[in-house]
């Protein structure tokens, strides 16, 4: 059975946004999803305003799309201070497309929201049919969402128009965001870009390791 990544995310404190903060975020969600649904094929949608769930056929993709997601939120000022949303991403085995995602089903998806139920203050959960794996990544993670959650506003646009635009040279991303090229290498300097970089290439590499699903049917899928 083929390995995938369900993430599961809501907004933080949505219930207090203003109606203008609140479109800004919904809007802010709905330009991610479909930069997802157009680069890593993701499946996805929102609900209720706040809350939103996306498959991966590429289990390798969720680190990244996670961070997308608040990176995009942190870029955001609002009455509250800067937007953020907790997310659950699981990997696993046993998703069961349905015609929208919030009406599939499987394993994967059951430990995405299980995960995020399981959330207090942080901001990034991983949870794994491969117990070595979600321990692991589950610590490396935890790092990951302290520097997402530290970083300020500008740090935060600038971080991710660089990863939605990998291609783009600094100079060009100063043109996208109407900042000089020193400005962009000072913001990614403070976001800290070389560990956000060094962790989602360490998750990229090592998530399909054949030694963390040796013994397990989903270790056929190394292979892919």
């Amino acid at each position: 059975m083929a390995i995938s990544a369900v993430i599961t995310g809501d907004v933080v404190r949505s219930q207090s946004l203003s109606p203008e903060d609140s479109g800004t975020v919904l809007s802010t969600l709905k330009r991610v999803i479909a930069h997802c649904q157009e680069r890593y094929n993701t499946f996805g949608e929102l609900s209720r305003g706040d809350s939103f769930q996306l498959h991966c056929p590429n289990p390798r993709d969720g680190l990244v799309i996670s961070v997308l997601f608040r990176l995009a939120l942190r870029s955001l000022k609002t009455q509250n201070g800067q937007s953020d949303a907790r997310l659950a991403l699981a990997v696993g085995e046993g998703a069961a497309l349905d015609e929208t995602v919030g009406s599939s089903q499987g394993a994967v998806f059951v430990l995405s929201g299980r995960a995020l139920d399981a959330m207090d203050a942080e901001r990034l959960a991983f949870a794994c049919s491969s117990p070595d794996l979600e321990e692991i990544f589950s610590v490396t993670l935890s790092h990951l969402d302290l520097l997402i959650s530290n970083l300020k506003t500008k740090a935060a646009k600038v971080m991710l128009e660089r990863l939605m635009h990998p291609n783009l040279t600094h100079e060009e991303l100063g043109k996208n965001l109407d900042l000089s090229r020193s400005g962009v290498s000072q913001a990614l300097r403070r976001a800290d870009a070389h560990l956000i970089d060094a962790t989602l290439a360490l998750y990229q590499r090592q998530l399909m390791n054949p030694i963390f699903w040796a013994g397990t049917p989903a270790g056929e899928a190394t292979d892919e």
